[in-house]
């Protein structure tokens, strides 16, 4: 089973430290032989083969478990993105498709307005179709002001009876949410 990030963390911390301490040590095992060398070519006859020679093998051995640590500290980190992943990975499948339904929610919910707007265009174009028929046949147009028939057809209280044009609304309003879709980032896809 994977550990958590935060189970990771403390051990991939110490990882870097004793890396780093594995560094500066080897560092200033490293400064101490040349040290010595310096001071021995330079002639300081304080310096002794032998200091000289365990202060190069200390460097040497220093050197040594410095790989190790960071192969240590390579297998923490492949670990921690394991768990990154898995973290991101949980997120995603926590919140995408929450999201997803609510973007079909929104999608049958328009569907369910379309149907409504059919309906009711229907009945309002079958209402002034009637309405204008009457015009004629049940009233005249002719005997009172509110009520009259021109080349444009039958006026009532100053309005023209004629249907709400909704092709031309349904396409402006589909052609700006497009529009609102296609722009920024991330882009809808057809």
């Amino acid at each position: 089973m994977t550990r958590t990030l935060e189970q990771i963390q403390p051990d991939l911390a110490a990882a870097h430290r004793a890396h780093q301490a594995t560094v500066e040590a080897r560092s200033a095992a490293k400064a101490l032989a040349d040290n010595l060398r310096a001071r021995a070519r330079a002639g300081d006859t304080s310096v002794t083969a032998a200091a000289l020679a365990e202060a190069e093998h200390a460097a040497e051995f220093a050197e040594l478990p410095i790989g190790a640590k960071h192969q240590a500290v390579e297998a923490l980190e492949a670990e921690a993105m394991v768990a990154r992943t898995e973290a991101w990975a949980d997120q995603v499948s926590a919140t995408i498709p929450a999201l997803r339904t609510e973007v079909e929610g929104t999608l049958a919910e328009i569907g369910e307005c379309l149907d409504k707007l059919v309906q009711t265009w229907r009945i309002h174009a079958n209402a002034v179709q009637m309405a204008a028929c009457e015009v004629g046949s049940i009233v005249r147009g002719d005997v009172s002001p509110r009520v009259a028939r021109n080349i444009h057809g039958v006026v009532v209280d100053g309005r023209l009876l004629s249907v709400v044009r909704v092709h031309e609304q349904l396409a402006a309003l589909t052609d700006n949410c497009h529009k609102r879709l296609f722009a920024g980032s991330p882009k809808a896809q057809r």
